[in-house]
């Protein structure tokens, strides 16, 4: 909510209607300083001042995330980081000068240790086996049914999960192992799934998951193509003597429209 009122107070700011921008402005200010003052606790274990899950205004919280969207992990990729808070406070995002008495924006970034606790097995969402990530309490039943096996229906690693951890790594080597990750467990199938069993890639939920083959393109665009592809705007890609060898069509797809 606090960036979707940021970016519609600047499109109020460009169309000219000043107060509306700035109320606008006001109200994603608000917002921002309640997460930052009541959705703010010390996890018990880590002794760290991380960004609850659920807050219900009452001083009670639940601490955890999940692979579903939207959750505290994405927080970064729809916007919500300290560069852009940083900009709503000083209201940089639009050059008009703070109002008389306006606090200064003195918030520390809590989500380097929120996106830590959500990566480690005190969050009760974060599985573990074969392989470890970001799962959900989301359970899905009988979406299998172009490759019918056996099916993860709870406490699957989701793939999306996945994605927007690698999205969320800071070092190349952290986002070189979400990568290797995610092409290790499609089953061979070459398409992402929802989730997979973390101790058996065989058994997973949707053959194929749009949402998560889309992200993992923008993830992708976004972060690993070479310097020699000039990307012009989020959806168009004009590519430069890039030679790309086209992968095997997985064996389920090439029956399936005959």
């Amino acid at each position: 909510m606090v960036v979707c009122l940021g970016q519609f107070a600047e499109i109020a700011q460009w169309a000219k209607r000043d107060t509306l921008a700035k109320d606008a402005r006001q109200l994603a200010l608000t917002v921002d300083r309640a997460i930052n003052t009541h959705a703010v606790f010390t996890h018990p274990v880590t002794k760290k001042k991380i960004y609850a899950f659920e807050v219900d205004g009452f001083g009670n919280k639940t601490l955890q995330d999940d692979a579903n969207m939207p959750n505290l992990l994405w927080a970064p990729y729809m916007g919500y980081t300290k560069q852009f808070r940083q900009k709503l406070h000083d209201n940089s995002l639009w050059g008009v000068p703070k109002r008389i008495g306006e606090k200064t924006f003195d918030f520390p970034d809590y989500y380097p240790d929120t996106r830590a606790f959500i990566l480690s097995s005190n969050n009760m969402n974060y599985f573990t086996g074969q392989y470890t990530g970001l799962g959900s309490q989301h359970h899905s039943f009988g979406l299998r049914w172009v490759t019918p096996g056996p099916q993860c229906t709870g406490e699957c690693i989701w793939h999306l999960g996945l994605i927007m951890s690698g999205w969320t790594a800071s070092s190349k080597s952290e986002k070189t192992h979400y990568l290797q990750m995610l092409l290790n467990t499609d089953n061979d199938q070459h398409l992402l799934h929802e989730g997979f069993a973390p101790y058996d890639v065989s058994q997973y939920n949707r053959d194929w998951f749009g949402w998560a083959d889309g992200l993992f393109c923008l993830w992708i665009l976004h972060s690993w193509m070479p310097t020699n592809v000039v990307i012009a705007d989020e959806w168009e890609v004009q590519q430069e003597e890039v030679q790309v060898t086209e992968p095997a069509t997985p064996r389920w797809l090439s029956g399936l429209f005959v």
